[in-house]
């Protein structure tokens, strides 16, 4: 059988595996993606132009603007005007099955049957993969985009139309998401030690990359410079680079990270003479250190490096192909991951299908039900008649308050108990909590 039919088969289960439980509430990251980006009357909304309640906490909302994916969604809500979540969640699992698939051709044509299955194996159960590639997010789609561009970038002679095409792919991966655009720089190391003459070749690529995919994040930019003042006004994150690495690898399932942290490790062991391998080890290093102690971001998340996980699992073919006998480890990692996952991978996160119910049966029976100002834009991917509360001195004028417990001022919950007496928890991973007079 062909690399490429292993590919497609691999690319399939994928997809139809991520599919499993799709029908579970929104995330919370998607729930607000969903209802200021998507289920929104014009496209202006889309593009970070505002949220759907001009008040909320706008600096959560824009960075949960994942431009082509909320485009994409749009489309499906104004063509459909649906509210089922599995419709969402079709295409970044088909894009996740589409960059497993190619990961798994590639793997095994370069590496062998074996290698290159076990890393398949490695990607398609990595606990951060699954997690944003079975949500309305960006990430899946970017890392596909990454990937077809990567491939034509590896070709020893790119046509005037590759370069273009591979130029419109990098535009659609940082669309997908800003963070996209770090493999630019990873893609130029690349060519710099390998080929570089073909450096001023692709510079119009790269610069038009980069220019078509700011023009789509514009409006969320601005929005998020507009809220925190700048894109360094975060706290330094002491434990970021550690979180990264431990998140891309396994983490939170310690026996899966113990695993392939060492494979990934054996496999660097094996290219450490290979010169770009190298350098692309010195400028990633590089990188997230200036992000780190320089920059500091009010976000650096292990997710916006998910382009890694395919790199991760080439280190894990190539450590393979050298010592076939320690493939088991990864499949041992593996069914850890996958055991870890299993009891919440069809349950809903949150309980917001419930909160909705409760605020609906509150408007109909004349009452008020209230929603903190974090929660707002949140619930209101479900929900719409609700009053948001931004001080303790609005909370008499609630007959009850839901709370999804997260990002909540602490006076309002301190305020709020003496007040609402009664408490109901609707559960979910994360128990919603009703506060009733």
């Amino acid at each position: 059988m062909s690399s490429t039919r292993y590919g497609v088969i691999a690319g399939c289960l994928t997809t139809a595996v991520y599919l499993v439980g799709s029908g579970r509430a929104f995330s919370l990251d998607s729930a607000i993606t969903f209802a200021n980006f998507v289920a929104t009357p014009s496209l202006r909304e889309v593009f970070g132009g505002r949220t759907a309640i001009e008040h909320s906490m706008r600096s959560q909302t824009g960075i949960n603007d994942h431009v082509l994916v909320s485009l994409l969604s749009h489309v499906i809500w104004t063509a459909t005007g649906s509210h089922s979540e599995w419709l969402y969640r079709v295409l970044p699992a088909v894009a996740a099955g589409i960059a497993v698939g190619l990961v798994c051709a590639f793997l095994v044509r370069r590496f062998g049957l074996l290698a290159g299955l076990t890393a398949t194996v490695f990607m398609a159960a990595d606990p951060l993969w699954v997690l944003n590639s079975r949500e309305l997010r960006g990430y899946s789609l970017m890392v596909t985009f990454v990937l077809l561009a990567t491939g034509l970038l590896l070709r020893r002679q790119m046509t005037g139309r590759q370069v273009i095409a591979y130029g419109a792919l990098m535009a659609l991966a940082i669309a997908s998401h800003l963070m996209a655009g770090i493999v630019i720089l990873i893609h130029l190391t690349y060519v710099a030690v390998v080929q570089r003459q073909r450096v001023l070749t692709l510079l119009p690529a790269w610069a038009g990359a980069t220019a078509v995919g700011l023009a789509f994040n514009f409006l969320a930019i601005q929005n998020a410079l507009e809220v925190l003042g700048g894109l360094s006004k975060g706290q330094f994150q002491p434990d970021a680079p550690k979180e990264i690495v431990l998140f891309l690898l396994g983490a939170p399932y310690p026996l899966a990270l113990a695993f392939w942290i060492t494979m990934v490790g054996v496999g660097a062991i094996t290219l450490r003479h290979t010169a770009w391998f190298r350098a692309e080890a010195l400028m990633l290093v590089a990188l997230v250190a200036v992000l780190w102690l320089l920059v500091h971001p009010t976000w650096l998340f292990a997710r916006f490096f998910l382009y890694l996980v395919p790199a991760a699992a080439y280190l894990v073919a190539a450590a393979i192909r050298t010592r076939p006998r320690l493939a088991p480890l990864v499949l041992v990692g593996a069914a850890f991951a996958i055991a870890g996952q299993a009891p919440i991978y069809t349950s809903d996160e949150y309980a917001f299908r419930q909160a909705a119910g409760v605020i609906e049966d509150a408007h109909a029976a004349g009452k008020r039900a209230c929603v903190f100002d974090g929660d707002s834009t949140v619930i209101l991917a479900y929900a719409r008649d609700f009053t948001i509360v931004d001080t303790p001195a609005q909370l008499p004028a609630c007959d009850l308050v839901v709370i999804t417990a997260w990002n909540v001022e602490p006076p309002l919950l301190r305020a709020a108990p003496p007040l609402f007496p009664h408490t109901r928890l609707l559960r979910a991973q994360i128990n919603t909590l009703v506060l009733t007079k």
